[in-house]
């Protein structure tokens, strides 16, 4: 009976000082007042016997743990409110070094030799002091040095360089799988041999495309061109064992060029379809297809775009992708229920 105690009791002290740190806030130890550390260490303290007494109440020690806490927000939101009381809890930053002079004093008020703040000083970057202007010791305890103009970072502003503005990144997909489909548009083609050895592609309303199947190396001049697609997709199957002959394609399509619903990608897919249809003897399947198309657009035609546009033109209908192995992403339709 005294270990299940134990094992409640425990579960219930992590419960109350998970709910006293949410109250308290977060704060790293480098952040952390001197009352913050000392009130810290004696909710713990708190909390280990709370866990471990099987004689006394356990009120008594969640009492006292709820008394700590609320006197370190009292405290915390006072000395937000209050000069007076943020340097009697807090202290003041404390000058250790100024326009070349190490002020010795200031360094025994604060508990530390010369040793430890050059340490201090190594530790910043800083290992002569001819380089500093000053440096200060602030009330969490750690030293903030503030380096001669001269030998401060070089800023775009010193330059006299105009830098766009950045934004910070945001994770649209971080643990999961991305949710793709694809749309009632879409691309058809005719496809019959020729002898000339060449995959000539016309797409309607463009000019024709093409590519001699004797050369398939890529080429700089041909980035960012439907001809650069064409030689990589080709290049790829035979890498995997097709043996491309000449070949006449027509392409009609109401996919919409530049609107944003992956006119290249759906490209890409439609030759590789055709190519695998009439080349391979083993089948890739779509999702290859997909990598194949990606890899010609990465590697060809200069541009270094994912795998979700590709994959959703590929496998169609409604899927959701897990790209944790790009190399193999997991790929799985959404059943919907009749």
């Amino acid at each position: 009976m005294d270990i299940i105690k134990i094992i409640f009791t425990s579960i219930g002290s992590l419960a109350a000082m998970f709910c006293i740190t949410r109250l308290i806030g977060n704060r790293q130890m480098s952040q952390m007042s001197m009352f913050d550390y000392v009130n810290g260490i004696t909710i713990g303290s708190i909390a280990a016997e709370f866990a471990t007494s099987l004689e006394q109440d356990f009120w008594l020690p969640l009492t006292a743990m709820a008394v700590y806490g609320l006197a370190a927000v009292a405290i915390a939101w006072g000395t937000c409110k209050s000069m007076a009381l943020r340097r009697f809890f807090n202290g003041r930053p404390t000058v250790l070094f100024e326009h070349g002079k190490l002020y010795e004093q200031n360094l025994a008020a604060a508990r530390m030799d010369i040793n430890e703040f050059l340490t201090q000083c190594r530790a910043a970057g800083y290992f002569d002091l001819t380089q500093l202007e000053s440096a200060v010791l602030e009330t969490n305890g750690q030293v903030s040095f503030l380096p001669l103009s001269e030998r401060r970072p070089v800023t775009p502003q010193d330059l006299g360089l105009a830098v766009q503005p950045e934004k910070p990144c945001v994770c649209v997909v971080m643990d999961g799988r991305v949710l793709a489909g694809s749309v009632n548009i879409d691309m058809i083609a005719a496809a019959a041999p020729n002898s000339l050895n060449q995959l000539r592609v016309q797409s309607e309303g463009y000019d024709l495309c093409v590519i001699d199947l004797a050369d398939l190396a890529a080429r700089k001049e041909e980035e960012n061109t439907t001809m650069s697609l064409l030689r990589g997709e080709c290049e790829a199957f035979c890498q995997r064992g097709a043996a491309l002959s000449g070949l006449d394609v027509y392409v009609a399509s109401n996919v919409p060029k530049g609107s944003g619903v992956s006119s290249s990608a759906a490209f890409e897919v439609l030759i590789g379809v055709i190519l695998n249809d009439c080349f391979m003897t083993k089948k890739v399947s779509p999702i290859e297809i997909a990598q194949i198309g990606q890899w010609a657009e990465n590697v060809y035609f200069g541009k270094p775009c994912g795998l979700m546009d590709q994959m959703a033109s590929s496998v169609g209908n409604i899927i959701t992708i897990d790209f944790a192995d790009p190399a193999h992403p997991d790929v799985e339709p959404v059943q919907f229920k009749p």
